[in-house]
């Protein structure tokens, strides 16, 4: 009398570990791509959200509203009510929370972009239009690896997420 026994041999466990390791090297470069897209993307929104928030605050509060980009990714928003200087976003690293870097382009009326970092802060009045040193529109590159994308803010304040380029 023969007894029979159930479960997998030694060979079709090999075989299964051995395809599975083949999906995931093939989908590691894939997830890579949508991940980097994702935070680009997510940088990109985090800055415009900044922007909108500064306009907001400036029309809201009747006050100067500061939007501010340092040189090491943080974004801040702040506003001067009554004289005091109130903090409306705090600090956040974007560097550290997506990996994406900053460079900021002025565009002078009727000439091309280029390279001013003096030009990371705006400033919005109470009418929601906003300035900056240079008084020209400005374009904030964001880069991540190879990745870029951009957002303008027009010489009178208005914040455009597409067509910059």
């Amino acid at each position: 009398m023969q007894t029979k026994r159930s479960g997998y041999t030694l060979a079709e466990v090999m075989i299964v570990i051995a395809i599975i390791g083949l999906i995931l090297a093939t989908l590691t470069p894939k997830v890579r791509t949508i991940r980097e897209g994702s935070n680009l993307r997510a940088g990109k929104d985090a800055v415009a959200t900044a922007l909108g928030t500064a306009r907001a605050a400036a029309i809201q509060k009747g006050a100067t509203a500061t939007f501010h980009l340092g040189p090491d990714s943080t974004v801040l928003v702040d506003a001067v009510v009554n004289g005091a200087t109130v903090p409306v976003l705090p600090k956040r690293s974007l560097g550290q929370m997506y990996g994406v870097g900053f460079t900021v382009y002025v565009k002078p009326s009727g000439g091309a972009y280029t390279a001013s970092p003096g030009d990371s802060t705006i400033k919005f009045d109470l009418r929601g239009f906003g300035t900056t040193t240079s008084d020209a529109a400005v374009l904030y590159l964001v880069k991540l690896g190879s990745k870029t994308d951009s957002i303008c803010v027009s010489k009178n304040g208005m914040i455009l997420k597409k067509g910059c380029l």
